[in-house]
């Protein structure tokens, strides 16, 4: 038989007294729930490493723009000086150029002249259509207002009376199910009584052989018990002593359990003293055959007593627990109901108000869309105004600085050296096609450029990509003095630094920078930009779990801490402590990161 704990009686008594909360209502159970809502944002991943100074000299030269070469001025080997002419490319591209922005002012004269003959017949014709069609939308919008209205009205009744009908049903189960519980509970109590006085019964019988607790009552006839079978009668006497204990235990406390451990010892006790008296002979002049024969009469009584009483304590034991149980799952089920209808209303009124709002909505917009077509046919049946020929006059304006700017920016064909050096390398001769930005010619530089020689971990080298950006400070410098650079090399070789596995990789400093304070040597401080998701969805990394089956997220079901698993795809890990989160989550859910 299952052993009956404290905690169903304690559930009978909250039922009792009526302590089961509406669905709604959560009773304060001593647990704390920490939680947090999936947001949208952006996410940004860093490595933090340190490195040393190194300088390097080589600076690439490049035109700004592509063409073909017509000179080139240099070879390798040459020394130059800054503001010297290196190389000019043909001028085909300038041509081009000049002929798109001399494009560009008749366009913009065009326009001009478009907006000083006022609106055609057809463009007030079609502003007036435009005015028009925005009415007949507004009109819609209103009276679909006034019925979206109507309908949330309908709606909130309905909810309100479905609910009211819950709370009813949850009131009636209270009642019904208090009832039959304290009705269950009476029997067990009653049956509990009635096991602890069959177990002092039947030990009485089996103390009136063996004589322990009353030691005069066998004095006559105790020689002649168990003579048969060695220890029988040492064996009885133990299971009693045992008994008697447990019995003088489930007196004091009535409770189930306790009777439960006296009525085993006590049946236990019964049948070592049934083998006594098998193992007695009788037939002496201490103890005769009729009464061996009443004796095993009297405990086989007993026996029989005691299993029928353990039979109906077990009986009003399973009943209780049954009527424990159905009034636990009745008042859950109304309760849920209740819940169930609560949710459906505020959800259905939470339906009706979006609904309503985006209607009332609707009509703002079609109202601003009605005043934005009249304000429209105002705008086409008007004279110009003199502002917006002033805006057309200054675009011609512009357009024709802009073909003055592109005769001007002719000089983006020619390479100018920005510096003092040496020609390295020349990567193509005249009449060769130059790209955009490719590196041309290669001075070495009498002014020092720097890079950092960094060894990034293992754990962190698959983070780290050519052309990412970087920020460094130096040590010497103070940590508000910041450079900026960009990764440009990482050596694919593992390098061993006291049995740990590194990288090395360089990032080169912006040239632009200010680098007469920086010097070879210096220890530097680098922050290399790895990774960033903008408008991804997040939550605390704290909150992410994981066990055999994958990651997952706990999701809230109430405030005592019990929740659904949700299993998660987990992006990128942010510096800041959230992660990304690819499936399994929406914005603005709950998710659950500690419970203690």
């Amino acid at each position: 038989m299952k052993k009956r704990t404290k905690i169903i009686l304690s559930v009978l008594g909250v039922i009792i007294i009526g302590g089961i909360a509406y669905g709604a209502t959560h009773q304060s159970s001593g647990v704390a729930v920490v939680t947090e809502t999936v947001k949208r944002g952006d996410i940004h991943q860093t490595v933090e490493v340190t490195g040393d100074t190194q300088s390097v000299r080589n600076l690439d030269l490049a035109f700004n723009t592509s063409g073909t070469i017509a000179i080139m001025n240099v070879a390798v080997g040459d020394t130059v000086h800054a503001g010297d002419i290196l190389s000019i490319l043909s001028s085909a591209k300038i041509s081009a150029s000049l002929s798109q922005a001399a494009s560009a002012v008749d366009q913009a004269q065009a326009a001009l002249d478009l907006k000083s003959a006022g609106a055609t017949i057809e463009d007030i014709a079609i502003s007036s259509a435009g005015v028009a069609s925005a009415q007949a939308s507004l009109d819609a919008a209103v009276s679909s207002l006034a019925q979206t209205q109507l309908q949330a009205t309908q709606t909130q009744h309905t909810g309100d009376v479905t609910v009211a009908a819950a709370e009813d049903d949850v009131t009636q189960a209270l009642s019904s199910t208090t009832e039959s519980a304290t009705h269950a509970q009476t029997t067990a109590t009653e049956a509990i009584r009635s096991l602890v006085a069959n177990i002092r019964s039947a030990l009485s019988k089996a103390d009136a052989i063996l004589g322990i607790e009353n030691n005069l009552v066998n004095l006559d006839f105790d020689q002649d018990l168990g003579i048969t079978e060695a220890n029988s009668f040492s064996d009885a006497r133990d299971s009693f002593i045992v008994a008697a204990a447990a019995r003088d235990t489930a007196e004091l406390s009535m409770l189930a359990t306790d009777a439960q451990t006296a009525y085993e010892y006590t049946y236990t006790t019964l049948i070592a003293v049934s083998r006594v008296l098998d193992a007695t002979t009788g037939g002496s002049s201490t103890l005769s055959l009729d009464d061996l024969q009443a004796m095993k009469t009297s405990i086989s009584s007993a026996t029989s007593s005691l299993t029928s009483a353990g039979s109906a304590f077990i009986s009003a034991e399973d009943a209780l627990e049954t009527a424990i149980r159905s009034a636990t799952d009745s008042v859950t089920n109304a309760n849920n109901a209740l819940a169930k209808a609560q949710a459906a209303r505020d959800a259905n009124n939470a339906a009706a108000t979006a609904q309503i709002a985006s209607t009332t909505s609707t009509v703002a917009l079609r109202t601003a869309d009605l005043a934005t077509a009249q304000a429209q046919l105002a705008k086409t049946s008007a004279a110009p105004r003199l502002v917006d020929l002033a805006g057309l006059e200054a675009a011609v304006a512009i357009a024709q600085a802009q073909y003055s700017t592109a005769l001007a920016n002719a000089a983006d064909a020619t390479i100018t050296a920005p510096i003092s050096g040496i020609v390295t390398v020349v990567n193509a001769d005249i009449g060769e096609q130059a790209q955009s930005g490719s590196t041309l010619i290669t001075l070495l530089s009498s002014n020092n450029q720097f890079e950092i020689v960094m060894d990034i971990p293992e754990a962190d080298i698959a983070k780290v990509h050519v052309g990412q950006q970087s920020s460094v400070t130096f040590d010497a410098l103070g940590d508000d003095n910041a450079f900026s650079g960009s990764v440009y090399h990482i050596n694919p070789a593992e390098k061993l630094i006291e049995g740990v596995v590194f990288y090395e990789a360089k990032i080169v400093l912006d040239a632009a920078s200010d680098l007469s304070a920086i010097k070879p040597g210096m220890s530097a401080n680098v922050t290399i930009d790895t990774a960033n998701v903008n408008g991804a969805l997040f939550i605390p990394k704290r909150a992410i779990l994981e066990d055999a089956s994958g990651k997952y997220v706990r999701i809230p079901k109430d405030a005592l801490g019990n929740f659904d698993r949700r299993s998660v795809t987990v992006g990128l890990y942010g510096d800041d402590g959230s992660a990304e989160i690819l499936s399994g989550l929406n914005e603005n859910e709950t998710v659950i990161v500690t419970i203690r």
